[in-house]
């Protein structure tokens, strides 16, 4: 686990402050008030607490300043595996499937992150693939 990122949250409420509407296909809207965080989180597949935890963990992933600024997450409540290299074995042997993320970024790029749970308010998740813009 050389290179995974432990993220751990202690507490999704202290890093996504909620506000419930509805968007496009019926996912759940919110706002996200978290001065790293970006302006909006798109839920599909997850909803309430479980989407912020897979959200918060996904940004932890990216390290802020390490793609640039970010615009948005869509969170979906599986992983993003195209082979071994994104969804490694070891990494999912002990580990409970929490969700994945897709990052816009406010240049247009995109980066993909997994999200595992390894226990209650743990999570490892790591960077699948990025796309640079265009």
């Amino acid at each position: 686990m050389a290179a995974a990122l432990l993220v751990t949250v202690v507490s999704a409420a202290l890093l996504v402050a909620l506000i419930g509407s509805v968007g496009p296909s019926g996912a759940r809207l919110r706002a996200v008030t978290a001065s790293t965080a970006p302006p909006e989180v798109l839920c599909h597949e997850l909803a309430g607490s479980r989407c912020d935890q897979v959200a918060a963990a996904a940004l932890g992933a990216v390290g802020g300043s390490m793609f640039g600024p970010i615009r948005s997450v869509d969170v979906w409540g599986s992983l993003l595996c195209g082979d071994t290299i994104d969804c490694p074995n070891g990494r999912l042997a002990f580990a409970r499937v929490a969700g994945s993320a897709v990052i816009g970024l406010a240049d247009g790029g995109t980066v993909w992150v997994n999200v595992t749970e390894l226990g209650r308010g743990s999570f490892d998740a790591w960077v699948v693939r990025s796309r640079a813009r265009g």
